[in-house]
């Protein structure tokens, strides 16, 4: 395979991943769909169509340290980048250091690996490859989402019982006015429809308010049970069965390659959607650029430079580096979002983060590109 990269494929291939992002926006502006809806489908398609898929690359994987050393670069880009975030958040004055850590983390820690990252890996590289799509997403699965879960549920305050909704979610049409009409439409919202997702991620007018201890919060229950449901999630448990089958060289049953492979096919579709629609439900602008900007630097740029200087370290062979740094390149995930309390969801730094990663996803795309080309990176 030649390792330079064809750049009107390479603009092709974003283009269309961005389109079906835009379908999905355009669809919630039309109320087909609504946040609740895509958001319940998306958590299906994670707990059986993205284990489903990690199952079926470790089974069919050998298990060699030139199939599994991809998961070296990602513990040590992901470990580098939470160890440099202690930085700015102790450093810089203010209240809540802890949780202005959290807020960083979240907001640039995981990336859409099998969203963006398996289409690349597939036109690029070849399906021969797609197996390191799996094999760098485990940190993030077995490790960091139950170190998360830890801290957040140790460090931020629980959800307050009093809610102040603002304005439903689905009504994005300019800025809210905070006038007497409002406060007698808000009082006529049905109990019902305030305990969905969508009157929790409110519009925030006032910037200044938005700071880490007014958005980080954890659900009220057992930490216990939420740690248990993130380390045995189906997920690990599916990467542990695949591993099995990896060690004993066990074949593996056609049915299962053959269904499996259809839920693949849902992952990429389902969460470019399901961004589309959640970047309906977000406002435009409003957000802090100097907390924002510095997340999008750090997942755009910092993290693949630091992915791209540990497979040079390990002397990893071109490929298996080119693919790295552009798994890593890519946008930043819902997971961050997911991990915050949906009953005082408002938006902040790290929902902005994930909505304006969307945005520059195809000019950040392009010029690791031509970065690559140019500059014969791993060349």
């Amino acid at each position: 395979m030649s390792a330079l990269f064809n750049y009107l494929d390479s603009f092709q291939m974003i283009l269309m991943l961005n389109a079906i992002i835009a379908l999905g926006y355009i669809f919630a502006w039309r109320k087909v769909f609504n946040i609740d809806d895509c958001y319940g489908i998306l958590r299906v398609v994670r707990i059986v169509s993205f284990p489903a898929f990690m199952f079926r690359e470790i089974a069919m994987s050998d298990f060699s340290y030139f199939t599994w050393k991809s998961l070296i670069v990602s513990f040590l880009t992901l470990l580098s980048i939470r160890i440099l975030t202690i930085f700015p958040a102790l450093i810089f004055p203010g209240k809540g250091r802890f949780l202005r850590y959290l807020q960083l983390v979240f907001s640039y820690s995981y990336s859409s690996f099998y969203a963006f990252g398996y289409p690349i890996i597939r036109l690029f590289f070849g399906v021969e490859y797609e197996y390191i799509v799996v094999i760098v997403s485990i940190v993030n699965s077995l490790i960091l989402r139950p170190i998360d879960v830890i801290l957040i549920n140790t460090v931020s305050p629980k959800a307050p019982l009093d809610q102040n909704v603002d304005v439903p979610l689905d009504d994005q049409n300019g800025e809210v006015p905070l006038d007497q009409d409002n406060e007698n439409q808000l009082e006529d919202i049905e109990p019902s429809q305030g305990e969905s997702l969508t009157e929790y991620l409110v519009k925030e007018t006032n910037i200044e308010s938005v700071l880490p201890e007014n958005y980080i919060f954890h659900d009220e229950g057992s930490l216990k049970k939420r740690l248990a449901l993130a380390i045995f999630s189906s997920q690990n448990l599916l990467m542990f069965l695949g591993l099995s089958f990896s060690l004993t060289k066990w074949d593996l049953p056609i049915v299962v390659d053959t269904v499996v492979n259809e839920f693949e096919k849902f992952i990429v579709g389902c969460t470019l959607f399901f961004t589309g629609v959640a970047m309906w439900s977000h406002p435009f602008k409003g957000c802090n650029w100097l907390q924002v900007i510095p997340c999008l630097i750090m997942k755009h740029v910092v993290t693949p430079l630091l992915a791209a200087l540990f497979c040079w370290l390990l002397k990893f062979d071109n490929l298996t580096a080119q693919a790295c740094t552009f798994l890593f390149s890519t946008p930043v995930d819902y997971t961050g979002i997911a991990l915050l309390s949906k009953a005082n969801l408002k938006p902040n730094p790290i929902t902005y983060t994930f909505f304006y990663s969307q945005i520059i996803s195809i000019p950040c795309f392009l010029l690791w590109v031509v970065v690559f080309n140019e500059a014969k990176l791993f060349n």
